[in-house]
C-alpha cells in the first residue's frame, strides 16, 4: 500500500488484525498535494488502523482507493473526502473491482468515519463507491456518509453491499440493497436512545454480527441499525445498548421495520397525509420538524396518530 509517496510492504506490518499498519496526519487539497490511501492490486489482505486522519486530494482521485482485500479499523474520528479536477469529482472511497473492504470499530468504540463525495459546480459524487465485482462490509464501525451534494441519499452506491452490524448514517443508491449475514436484505431504522452523544455504548440487535459491538449515538441522540423487513404483527425485535462502565442498559423496541430507510424506533407519533404516505417518528423533535414542513403545502391536509 502507499500513503502519498511513501510505500508500505513489510512481511510483519499490516498483515493481521493484530499487526495493523496505523496510519496519521491530515491532508488537505490546499496542500497541493496528492497524499492519498492506495491498497494496490494483490491477493493478501491489507490491515490499517486509521488513527484520527483528514484527507482530500490535490485531484480527481480518491482519497482512499482499495484494490484488494482490506480490513480497516477506525480509531477515533476519520474523514475522507472526495475531490475533483476541473468538472471531474471523485468519491472519498471508491473500492475497484476485485477489491473487497471491510470496516471494523477499534476496541473501546471510539471509532468513527465521515465520509463526503466530492463536488465542483453542478457535479458531485457519491461518497463511497464500490464497482461491480467488488464488495463492502460493515462489522461493528460507525459510519456517516453524504453524497456530494451534501444529502444522504445515494452516499452509498454499488457492488455488494454487507451491513452486518454497526451504525450506518447514510442510504445507499437502488440495486445495493445491502444484506446481513443471513443474506437478508436490510432497511435503515434510526433508533433514538435518549443516551450521551459520542459515548460508546456496547450495542446488540437481532442477527448482528459481531454481538455485541460498539456503537456512539450521534448529536441527535440516535444509533442507525439497519434490520431485515419486520411485519407489525410479528413479534417485537430490540436494540440493547449497555454502558461500558456502570453497566446500566437501554432496551429500545423496534415495532416494525418497513422495506424503506424511514423506519423509527421507538416509534412516538405517526403521521399520515392525504396520499395515505405514513412516516413515524422515534422524537417530538422530528415530528414538529416535519409538521413545519407539510404545512408550507397548505393543499396536504395530515392526521396525527398519537
Amino acid at each position: 500500500m502507499t500513503y502519498g509517496s511513501k510505500s508500505y510492504v513489510s512481511s510483519f506490518s499490516g498483515t493481521s488484525a493484530s499487526k495493523r499498519i496505523g496510519i496519521y496526519g491530515s491532508v488537505d487539497r490546499d496542500s497541493g498535494k496528492d497524499h492519498r490511501l492506495l491498497i494496490a492490486s494483490g491477493s493478501e489482505t491489507t490491515y490499517l488502523s486509521l488513527r484520527g486522519i483528514r484527507v482530500q486530494t490535490a485531484s480527481d482521485k480518491p482519497a482512499l482507493e482499495v484494490n484488494a482485500p482490506a480490513d480497516i479499523e477506525l480509531v477515533g474520528d476519520n474523514r475522507l473526502k472526495g475531490s475533483y479536477s476541473g468538472s471531474t469529482t471523485s468519491p472519498a472511497v471508491q473500492v475497484k473491482s476485485g477489491g473487497s473492504l471491510i470496516w471494523q470499530n477499534c476496541t473501546d468504540g471510539n471509532g468513527r468515519l465521515y465520509a463526503d463525495g466530492g463536488a465542483i459546480g453542478a457535479n458531485a459524487s457519491p461518497a463511497i463507491q464500490v464497482e461491480a465485482s467488488a464488495t463492502m462490509a460493515v462489522s461493528g464501525a460507525t459510519l456517516v456518509a453524504r453524497h456530494g451534494n451534501g444529502k444522504a441519499a445515494d452516499a452509498i452506491e454499488g457492488g455488494t453491499q454487507k451491513i452486518l452490524a454497526g451504525s450506518v448514517d447514510a442510504l445507499y443508491k437502488d440495486g445495493a440493497r445491502p444484506v446481513n449475514k443471513s443474506n437478508n436484505e436490510v432497511y435503515k431504522v434510526s433508533v433514538t436512545t435518549g443516551l450521551t452523544p459520542d459515548q460508546p455504548y456496547t450495542c446488540t440487535y437481532k442477527d448482528c454480527n459481531p454481538s455485541p459491538f460498539m456503537a456512539m449515538p450521534d448529536a441527535a441522540g440516535k444509533i442507525y441499525c439497519w434490520q431485515p423487513e419486520q411485519e407489525l404483527s410479528a413479534e417485537k425485535t430490540k436494540v440493547v445498548l449497555t454502558h461500558p462502565v456502570s453497566f446500566e442498559k437501554t432496551e429500545i423496541e423496534v415495532v416494525q421495520v418497513e422495506q424503506n430507510d424511514d423506519n423509527v424506533a421507538p416509534i412516538v407519533l405517526r403521521m399520515t397525509d392525504a396520499d395515505v404516505k405514513r412516516q413515524s417518528f422515534g422524537n417530538l423533535r422530528d415530528a414538529s420538524t416535519q409538521w413545519r414542513q407539510v404545512r408550507r403545502e397548505p393543499s396536504t391536509p395530515i392526521r396525527c396518530n398519537c
